[in-house]
């Protein structure tokens, strides 16, 4: 017996940013006859393929220019392209009914073009970033390591209308990865006449959402309504433009100048004066900022050196005096605002794991540990660096923990920043002591935090790996309510108290959204939607 769920969709969402114009210099401020919105994305994206990317600023453009089987509106899950579905009541099968929708092509969507895509990321020869969060489909973890074939995958299209997906135990937010970016549906034609670089040009980049890419070059995106999107009525705006600015002061100076809607990443020694603007928001985001450290090299694979690094960097001070803002200090590396079977905030609930709970150091505690793994005073520690990609925040924040290391420990830390692609994949290979590392959540579950660090994610930027940990996340998929907070709680205690990481702050989301701008929206995990702005 099914459960039926339908819904009908008031629907149009996206992802996207504002922006400065493409031609030489910057563009004026929009009219409000102009209806654009301009804002700045923060950086390039390596690849808009949705396979391949795990980028926030790649991600931006994927939601406004696809969609997936269902739409995180304004933090409500609605209909996308399934128009209902049903769940077995043992929780492993939905068949999803698919509405009629097309391509901004004008070919239709199909079942096929969901199989395809979520199959293709599961093939090990792709090498998706975000595999790992297709293993709750049966046979998805097979096929990646190599060990199962294409049709052992349970997502099979019945019909060009029915997708049916098997899961390997019940998966209590599975309907919010049909939302999530790598779960959008691809066209196999145009991937397999260029796969290197379809995803890279606007004239390839077909897809199936409220919004169709432009332009798209070193300056920044611009995308337009889709008239072919089933939902087109429902999108208020028609254009919107993206820029690609690093640095925030720059940004700043954009918005003030009016080349920009939205302003978003705040310089902190302007956070006092921006904050006092009219239009500025601040909003808790499922997001934790921490450092990573590389387990597999020396001295950093002593957890008496981890946990020392850990002890000695005063969250509060980083927070109060560098940042400037809201964030709040981090003792874990699962974000404030996430929420267990019983309601109850997964993070403040698991404990401090040694860390002080207000976020200030425990400097004669670090100090020991550091002593107790042969470095007394720091004599003796070798020369460190800490990896950040270019930002004068990032530089901020790592100049500062730098300093409570030299204060605290008496060790020297070197400060490397990288372009950010290169940062990326230094980070990614390894090729690091002590990286940048921040986390945002993909959906609203502690899970979304916990599984990036099993041994065979590519997320697992530590090199950290604990079978028992593994066990402990492998088990909590079959599992429900307080057991499955159980299995949750000692795998995030496992993790911490080995402590692969040095958790720094919660950021809150704050920017300021000019008074012309009506109608932003933002889903669950903190991404904006621009279909129903209004500029008047």
């Amino acid at each position: 017996m099914m459960k039926k769920i339908c819904g009908k969709a008031l629907f149009a969402f996206v992802l996207c940013a504002l922006a400065l114009g493409f031609a030489a210099g910057v563009s004026r401020r929009a009219e409000a006859a102009d209806q654009v919105v301009r804002y700045n994305l923060g950086g390039e994206p390596k690849t808009l393929d949705s396979t391949l990317t795990s980028d926030l600023y790649a991600g931006f453009i994927i939601q406004h220019c696809f969609e997936g089987l269902l739409r995180d509106r304004d933090g409500t899950l609605v209909p996308g392209i399934a128009e209902s579905w049903d769940i077995s009541e043992d929780g492993k099968t939905y068949i999803f009914h698919l509405r009629d929708a097309k391509w901004a092509d004008g070919k239709p969507v199909t079942a096929n073009d969901f199989e395809y895509a979520w199959k293709r990321v599961l093939d090990p020869e792709v090498g998706a970033e975000y595999a790992y969060i297709f293993y709750c489909i049966k046979g998805g973890e097979d096929r990646y390591n190599g060990n199962g074939k294409p049709e052992d995958i349970g997502v099979t299209a019945r019909d060009d209308k029915t997708l049916v997906v098997e899961l390997v135990n019940p998966t209590p937010y599975f309907l919010q990865l049909t939302a999530f970016m790598a779960y959008m549906p691809i066209r196999g034609d145009i991937v397999k006449a260029d796969p290197e670089k379809w995803a890279l040009g606007a004239k390839t980049y077909i897809g199936n959402g409220p919004y169709v890419l432009k332009e798209y070059g070193a300056a920044g995106v611009v995308m337009e309504k889709n008239p072919n999107y089933w939902n087109a009525s429902d999108i208020k705006l028609p254009r919107i433009e993206c820029s690609f600015i690093i640095e925030s002061s720059t940004e700043l100076a954009a918005f003030e100048n009016g080349e920009l809607d939205i302003l978003e990443n705040i310089p902190a020694p302007e956070l006092p004066r921006v904050s006092k603007l009219p239009g500025f928001v601040a909003y808790p985001q499922i997001t934790t900022y921490f450092y990573t450290i590389n387990t597999e090299k020396a001295p950093l694979d002593d957890v008496r050196v981890r946990k020392a690094l850990a002890l000695a960097v005063d969250r509060r001070a980083l927070v109060e005096k560098v940042i400037q803002g809201a964030d709040l200090p981090a003792i874990n590396v699962v974000a404030a605002g996430l929420k267990d079977s019983q309601g109850r905030d997964f993070s403040a609930s698991a404990g401090d794991f040694g860390l002080d709970a207000t976020g200030a150091a425990k400097a004669d505690e670090a100090r020991k540990l550091l002593a107790d793994a042969g470095f007394p005073g720091g004599k003796g520690f070798p020369e460190l660096s800490l990896l950040y990609n270019t930002s004068e925040s990032l530089k901020q924040h790592a100049e500062a923990v730098q300093e409570m290391w030299r204060r605290e420990l008496g060790i020297d830390v070197r400060l490397v920043n990288q372009e950010r692609q290169v940062f990326f994949d230094a980070r990614g290979s390894g090729s690091y002591d002590i990286a940048r590392g921040h986390w945002w959540g993909d959906y609203a579950d502690p899970m979304t935090f916990l599984d990036m660090f099993i041994s065979s994610s590519s997320k697992n930027w530590p090199r950290w790996k604990n079978s028992e940990y593994d066990r402990l996340i492998t088990l909590s998929a079959s599992q429900s309510g307080a057991a499955r907070d159980e299995s949750m709680y000692k795998a995030n205690a496992l993790f911490m108290n080995d402590m692969p990481i040095v958790p720094l702050f919660y950021p809150v989301d704050d920017f300021v959204i000019a008074p012309h701008v009506k109608g932003l929206e933002r889903t669950a995990t903190s991404v904006l939607y621009f279909g129903n702005i209004v500029i008047e």
